[in-house]
């Protein structure tokens, strides 16, 4: 007792067929297409207001900052604690 198309439904084909218009086109008209579709998603974004785009560049801005310095604090305790370490022992 197999499974055949009726019991389980058809699957759809993954790959397009291409149609009698699709014969002759070369590589301009896919490129074509993908730029209608990109277009098309395009439209689709909700992009940030000049407000939110501006604090949340100075938000980055400022915590690249604030982590920067830490870093910087860290080196500068580290490699003068190294050195008095040393310092001490010889």
């Amino acid at each position: 007792m197999g499974y055949d198309d009726e019991k389980l439904g058809k699957v759809p084909d993954p790959k397009p067929k291409k149609s009698d218009k699709d014969e002759g086109r070369g590589a301009g008209s896919k490129i074509g297409q993908l730029v209608a579709i990109y277009r098309g998603e395009f439209k689709q974004i909700t992009w940030p207001t000049w407000e939110k785009l501006v604090k949340s560049t100075f938000t980055v801005i400022l915590v690249s900052l604030m982590i920067g310095a830490i870093i910087a604090g860290m080196d500068f305790f580290y490699e003068n604690g190294y050195r008095l370490l040393i310092g001490l022992f010889l």
